[in-house]
């Protein structure tokens, strides 16, 4: 039921449920958990500090970005974009490239990981944040409309970075179970995320908030919900890089064993070709990353319209059942008020005929 108060009275449980990993894969292991909130912790103030960023510049460095405004309150910058669209473009005017950058993928890395910043860019984004394009600049900023604060950074970097780490991981020292462990650690991450977060608790105005003891913030929005959408966007990165990894280590063992099996002859040109000009060195591996890229961009976008709705569903059964438990504790009030109200009448009633009972 998400929230509940907890044992002693005294705070209130933050409880993070995983749903099923999609068919095919393998689930994570993991609990429920519940965190409480110290009797005596008072919410701190939303802290709005200007953000700032850097640019690739054309020969092949880095520049300053100028300090955003900080949004005030009630500040909508543009409305939401459809699709975010990064701040600046690498050779050619290739937005992949830069995000590659912000990634911290090395070019020789290009190879393996410029999928990973691909479908980065068509993600949607997190909930409560929306871009725009700096009219200044022509650079898309990004804007937590939670926090109401701007950044140049797009706020799904730090989750796929997280990816690319795993894939150098696993080409650094191949396992059997890799993908399955990297899934529960995934999993324990958010969980630690979760444990700096309490709620939901009430304002004056019975508006529900929750606060972040670790950083000092509080947020209308329930943690929970991008706890989920982080989880669930990781788990389907990671289960296209286990598809990825794994089928090129396949294709290696493949082409040994063929080419072990032919006494490793060089391949016959072409008809029309020159003898003399060699073949294009990886030209069957990049035809199938190019196959296999098309096939994760289609079921990419699958998994992201999956989400998206599991997650507007999963918000409208919170709000169904937020309005259960209301009106649970309002009829509860009532049957206690009216209960106090019987019980005064009885004392009262009681009080009167001891009185008339009583000698002249």
């Amino acid at each position: 039921r998400g929230s509940r108060p907890a044992p002693d009275g005294s705070s209130r449980a933050l409880v993070l449920r995983r749903r099923p990993p999609p068919a095919g894969r393998r689930r994570a292991g993991g609990r429920a958990m519940a965190v409480h909130v110290p009797p005596l912790w008072q919410p701190g103030a939303v802290g709005l500090a200007p953000v700032s960023g850097w640019q690739p510049t054309a020969a092949g460095g880095w520049a300053s970005l100028p300090e955003l405004p900080v949004a005030g309150l009630g500040w909508h910058p543009g409305g939401a974009l459809p699709q975010p669209r990064l701040q600046a473009a690498g050779p050619d005017g290739d937005p992949v490239w830069a995000f590659l950058r912000e990634l911290g993928v090395q070019p020789e890395e290009e190879g393996l990981f410029r999928w990973v910043a691909e479908l980065g860019l068509q993600s949607p984004l997190p909930p409560n944040w929306s871009c725009g394009q700096d009219p200044a600049t022509g650079c898309t900023y990004y804007y937590d409309e939670d926090q109401r604060a701007s950044r140049w950074e797009n706020p799904l970097v730090p989750h796929l970075r997280r990816i690319v780490e795993l894939g150098r991981e696993y080409l650094r020292a191949p396992r059997e179970g890799f993908f399955g462990d990297a899934r529960r650690a995934l999993w324990r991450e958010r969980e630690r995320d979760l444990a700096a977060w309490h709620g939901p608790f009430g304002d004056s105005d019975g508006r529900e908030y929750f606060v972040n003891s670790k950083l000092g913030v509080t947020s209308a929005q329930d943690p929970r919900e991008d706890a989920q959408y982080v989880y669930d966007l990781q788990a389907s990165f990671l289960g296209s890089l286990e598809e990825v990894l794994m089928g090129d280590a396949a294709s290696s063992l493949g082409e040994a064993a063929s080419c072990s099996l032919e006494s490793c002859s060089p391949p016959r040109p072409p008809p029309g070709a020159s003898a003399e000009e060699p073949p294009t060195p990886g030209g069957a591996a990049t035809a199938r990353s190019l196959r296999r890229l098309a096939t994760l961009q289609l079921s990419a976008q699958v998994d992201h319209r999956e989400t998206l709705r599991k997650m507007q569903n999963a918000a409208a059964r919170l709000h169904l059942l937020r309005e259960e438990d209301a009106e649970v504790q309002q009829l509860s009030l009532r049957r206690r008020a009216e209960a106090r109200r019987a019980a005064r009448r009885a004392a009262e009633a009681a009080g009167g005929l001891a009185g008339r009972r009583a000698p002249a």
